[in-house]
């Protein structure tokens, strides 16, 4: 069946000049994992379409032969929801990388999946406008991948997520039947189908046109970088922030192990004696903003801060958040492998949960990075270690299990941004009764009936609910 079918797949583009299709290990090996190396599952073929009409043709060919299929673009994903773990197809959405429009009288853009994120807002750029949402990944994060998984990332905090800013879709159905949803007019009418699909891991169908939401540029900007002695401090600055009225654009934390990776790295001049530090962001109208920094400022002082400074716009600014997306890859100066946690919590519980955090590490014997949404709660605890030492892998898994446990304790939820794919399966039951499940499930059977489209990401096949009564969560630990 294999050999039939590499050989009926690359037919299909056999006139054109660059490779269709791609069956050989050794080119397989790229697309056996994502962003986290911790699952490999190779597929029997990579497939490389360049049109919707390409897509429909490839899900009809394989929804007639019941081969399984995911959706990949840029890979960067970090819970596994586009790995082939049952063989089968990836289809590629790179070469499907156009901006199609950018429409400044209705504020939107149309873009196809493989468009980088950050893509949208440089071509916005000469409008005033720009694509709010910004993953960390952003400068190779695909569009299809952030409506995937619902991307967030530092402005997610007065922004939104993905989801807050997609007006319509094009997407292939698992039979190859092509829907159209929304538009450029922002308010549909009947079910939110569009909601639904953003944020389902890619298990409803594959998006294969995007309209984007964008935004005006803001008018002023105002970035102030706060030193704390302890993680404590800076934690309880962010509530204190939020209390205070004022919700900044972007609200992020780093800890002393971050900045001693990113100082090794790229020598930005951060102190290397600090606890943590905040990166803070109001924007706006250029009168308020003068105001909102000096009531920050304050709050940090009265938080013991040991510094507060305001990033000169330009190449400080640019510098700064630099270092924020930089921050991950850095860590890969100082260890040779780290697994990256996606748990949220209520923010008056960051300096309790941080501590918690802090605990496990110590009983796994693990190191425990931390740079994170401070402002939205979403914690992205980076747990160091030698994926090569078996013993070490193993103790890595029960802590980030216990992390995501933590979070839903303390009234949290599994996933910020980065899905439950198959990473979070077997932990979906922390927050998710079996009867959730079941509704679930029949959502996405309307879609999926077959389940070829994206196999095996987000529910576990056997019970595993654990009894954590999502009515009666604690608010805190």
């Amino acid at each position: 069946m294999t050999d039939t079918l590499i050989s009926d797949l690359t037919q299909m583009f056999s006139a054109r000049s660059n490779a269709g299709v791609i069956s050989a290990r050794e080119e397989l090996l790229t697309y056996e994992c994502d962003g986290s190396t911790m699952e490999k599952f190779p597929p029997n073929a990579v497939v490389f379409p360049e049109s919707t009409a390409d897509v429909a043709r490839i899900v009809r060919y394989l929804h007639e032969r019941r081969v399984p299929f995911v959706a990949r673009g840029a890979g960067t994903g970090l819970s596994g929801g586009m790995l082939a773990i049952e063989g089968g197809v990836i289809i590629e959405t790179s070469r499907m990388n156009h901006i199609i429009e950018i429409d400044p009288v209705n504020r939107c853009a149309v873009a196809e999946p493989g468009v980088e994120n950050i893509r949208v807002s440089r071509a916005a750029a000469e409008h005033g406008l720009y694509y709010a949402p910004d993953p960390s990944s952003q400068a190779a994060c695909t569009i299809g991948g952030n409506v995937a998984e619902n991307a967030g990332g530092p402005h997610t905090l007065k922004y939104g997520a993905t989801a807050q800013h997609v007006l319509g879709l094009e997407i292939v159905l698992p039979d190859g039947e092509i829907l159209a949803l929304g538009g450029n007019a922002g308010e549909n009418p009947g079910y939110d189908f569009i909601g639904a699909i953003t944020g389902s891991e890619g298990t409803f169908g594959i998006v294969t046109k995007i309209t984007l939401r964008l935004l005006p540029l803001p008018q002023d900007v105002r970035t102030l970088l706060a030193v704390f002695e302890t993680v404590h401090g800076a934690t309880q600055t962010v509530s204190d922030i939020i209390a205070a009225g004022i919700v900044p654009a972007a609200l992020e934390m780093m800890d002393n192990t971050v900045l001693h990776a990113l100082e090794e790295a790229f020598h930005y001049g951060f102190p290397l004696d600090a606890g943590a530090l905040l990166i803070i962001e109001v924007d706006g109208f250029a009168a308020s903003l003068e105001r909102q920094a000096g009531v920050i400022r304050a709050i940090c002082e009265k938080s013991n801060a040991r510094e507060v400074r305001i990033a000169g716009k330009g190449a400080d600014r640019d510098a700064l958040w630099r270092a924020r997306k930089r921050a991950f890859g850095a860590l890969g100066r100082i260890t040779p492998s780290y697994y990256t946690q996606d748990g949220v919590i209520p923010r008056h519980t960051l300096p309790d949960i941080l501590d918690a955090i802090k605990q496990i590490g110590a009983k796994h014997d693990l190191r425990i990075a931390n740079i994170f949404h401070a402002g939205d709660g979403n914690l992205h605890p980076c747990i160091l270690f030698d994926e090569r030492d078996a013993n070490q892998r193993k103790n890595v898994l029960a802590a980030g299990d216990e992390i995501l446990l933590l979070c839903v304790r303390a009234g949290g939820s599994l996933s910020g941004e980065h899905g439950i794919g198959i990473e979070k399966m077997k932990a979906i039951g922390y927050m998710f009764t079996e009867t959730d499940q079941q509704w679930m499930r029949g959502l996405r059977s309307v879609f999926n009936p077959d389940g070829l489209c994206n196999p095996g990401k987000i529910f576990p096949t056997g019970k595993t609910c654990v009894e954590v009564d999502v009515r009666h969560r604690k608010a805190a630990l």
